[in-house]
């Protein structure tokens, strides 16, 4: 799964893992995070790394799972997002439409389903974000399909609403990509 993300953004983008100049990445599987069934990138001085935790049903090292992290890792890299409120609920939702479209292009085109996250546990839905579930550990069950609109997350739980938030994004990704298909928009 790191591998599949790896490839896909050398050969998509021609970058040479998360930092572009072919350093190392870590991988560790069945790994102990904050919760157990959750992932983490990390930038360390030696290399890159990322902790891949577990579920009942085994790993939750998917393609999408990893290629998640693996654009962590590239956006940390190359932007000055900090972790807080709407800069960072961007940074989340970059990640989660890399990772999508590293899951698209390992399995040759072939899934357009627009879940997150399902191969492990059910995480989020580009298309109907009111129907995502988040990470145990955060409190979050539905996403907004709009910046202000129901869901909207103010607070300063998940460091504003960073997952919650990025829904939003999602969701524009997803019209963008195959339109509206009867889901919610502003003015048609």
């Amino acid at each position: 799964s790191a591998r599949e993300a790896w490839d896909f953004y050398k050969v998509i983008s021609w970058r040479d893992g998360c930092t572009g100049n072919g350093r190392n990445l870590n991988v560790f599987q069945d790994y102990r995070v904050q919760w157990t069934n959750n992932a983490e990138y990390n930038w360390l001085l030696g290399g890159d790394e990322m902790r891949l935790g577990n579920s009942n049903n085994g790993t939750i090292g998917t393609t999408y799972i990893a290629g998640h992290e693996f654009t962590h890792g590239v956006i940390c890299a190359t932007s000055d997002l900090y972790y807080q409120v709407e800069p960072f609920a961007l940074n989340e939702s970059f990640e989660d439409i890399m990772a999508f479209m590293s899951e698209y292009y390992a399995q040759n085109g072939q899934n357009l389903d627009w879940d997150l996250g399902e191969d492990a546990w059910f995480l989020r839905s580009m298309s109907n974000p009111q129907t995502s579930l988040m990470v145990p550990g955060v409190f979050i069950i539905g996403q907004p399909h709009f910046h202000g609109g129901p869901r909207w997350y103010t607070g300063v739980q998940d460091n504003g609403g960073v997952h919650q938030n990025s829904g939003v994004q999602n969701y524009w990704f997803h019209i963008l990509s195959d339109g509206s298909a009867g889901g919610p928009t502003i003015n048609g």
